[in-house]
């Protein structure tokens, strides 16, 4: 007996049996009408994780240059 493969967003059986699989991890398979939602998903992630990153540098960076000034010649872990 053939099993029945339903879309992990909505529940429902695709018709067509034309699901997109995303995730590497714990992959994951969408109907066509629930796959473009995803991926907006994980478009939006993706630059705020761009967001938060450019954050950590520059915030990084001054504290860095915060200490050094205070404390000249002083190493810090991971220093290069």
């Amino acid at each position: 007996m053939a099993r029945e493969t339903l879309c992990d967003g909505c529940r429902a059986p695709d018709a067509d049996g034309n699901f997109v699989r995303f995730g590497i991890m714990v992959p994951l398979d969408y109907c066509t009408k629930c796959a473009p939602i995803v991926e907006k998903y994980l478009g939006d992630r993706d630059e705020l994780h761009e967001r938060v990153a450019v954050k950590w540098e520059t915030e990084s960076k001054a504290l860095r240059e915060a200490l050094v000034a205070a404390h000249p010649g002083f190493g810090l872990p991971d220093d290069f």
